[in-house]
């Protein structure tokens, strides 16, 4: 969840901690559509 978008220094920011598969936002999108009852 986002709240508000800001800078921040590139020395601030730690490791990657995880990784999406390319695939996966669009099946959230679908779960999501069917969920709310709004697929087709």
């Amino acid at each position: 969840m986002i709240d508000k978008t800001m800078t921040v220094k590139r020395d601030k920011i730690g490791p990657v901690f995880g990784k999406i598969a390319p695939n996966t936002p669009v099946e959230v999108e679908r779960c999501l559509a069917v969920f709310l009852g709004i697929a087709k």
